[in-house]
């Protein structure tokens, strides 16, 4: 499943932010020009059919410091074992830095949504039908800003990063009509919002804020449950809860209790590859030999 970070739109955000997009092959790298020094490359979420080969071309013409990959390939993959014995031998170690979630859960949409919502914990079934029992009506948002601004004052309240409103607005509005945003009300109170990422097959849940009036009447699940009918209605396939707490990795410890929400909609969950990195600087090296990448 083609990811969102491999789109022309996403490599239009960054080439907004001053990155230089290039190619190899379909896969799109990202490439940051260091005056004096040569460049940094990023490339995320590459299958593995990727050329290796292009990408030690691309990193030669542009003086790379280091070659960091994110590969889309999955430890349950039949070719795991052997693409990573291919990163090995053309100099890649792993890289302990991660932009990407390193591991997340799918859930299948090809199933009917009695199906769907049948899968589900009790406790989010349950959460689910005793709101559905209340007179919560749902609208789509006019504006970005209406929804950057619940989004900046639930990050804000629960100590979340919240992105620049200019920086959300170049990233989110690349994919125009993709991105989309669904709000909850209650009695004229706004309760929450969803907004999902549409590139069929795959949706991708990207931002779930809710309010204090939203927490106390549980919209979480709720909102969820919104967006994964939506997703199923723009032809989507699967929905990509777009990241778990993953012990292979020091994150942050208040993940897990995002993480534990999460399984309970019982997606299919996958482990992603580690990150790799390939340092072509020399005086980058010895990074790698202390263990500090």
């Amino acid at each position: 499943m083609a990811d969102y970070r491999q789109s022309e739109e996403y490599g239009h955000y960054f080439s907004k932010k001053g990155w230089l997009v290039e190619r190899a092959g379909p896969s799109i790298v990202l490439i940051k020009k260091i005056p004096l020094l040569g460049s940094i490359i990023k490339i995320q979420r590459c299958p593995a059919t990727i050329s290796l080969a292009e990408i030690e071309k691309i990193a030669k013409e542009n003086k790379a410091l280091f070659v960091s990959i994110e590969p889309d390939i999955k430890t349950e993959d039949n070719q795991y074992a052997e693409y990573e014995q291919t990163l090995k031998r053309n100099g890649y170690k792993d890289l302990n830095l991660f932009l990407c979630p390193t591991k997340t859960a799918y859930i299948d949409l090809t199933k009917s949504e009695e199906a769907i919502l049948s899968g589900f914990d009790q406790d989010i079934r349950k959460s689910i039908r005793r709101n559905q029992d209340k007179d919560i009506s749902f609208r789509p948002a006019d504006d970005p800003d209406e929804f950057y601004t619940l989004l900046s004052e639930a990050g804000h309240r629960r100590n979340f990063f919240v992105q620049t409103f200019s920086d959300w607005r170049d990233q989110w509005g690349s994919f125009g009509s993709q991105a989309k945003v669904i709000l909850a009300y209650l009695d004229g109170k706004l309760l929450g919002g969803n907004m999902s990422l549409m590139k069929p097959p795959v949706a991708f849940g990207l931002f779930l804020p809710t309010t204090e009036f939203g927490r106390e009447n549980q919209m979480a699940a709720t909102l969820i449950w919104e967006g994964l009918k939506l997703a199923k209605r723009s032809d989507c396939t699967a929905f990509d809860l777009d990241g778990l707490y993953d012990d292979r990795y020091k994150s942050p410890k208040k993940w897990r209790g995002l993480t534990a929400f999460k399984r309970k909609f019982k997606g299919h969950e996958v482990e992603f590859m580690h990150p790799k990195i390939k340092i072509y600087a020399w005086y980058l090296k010895p990074l790698g030999w202390l263990g500090l990448l």
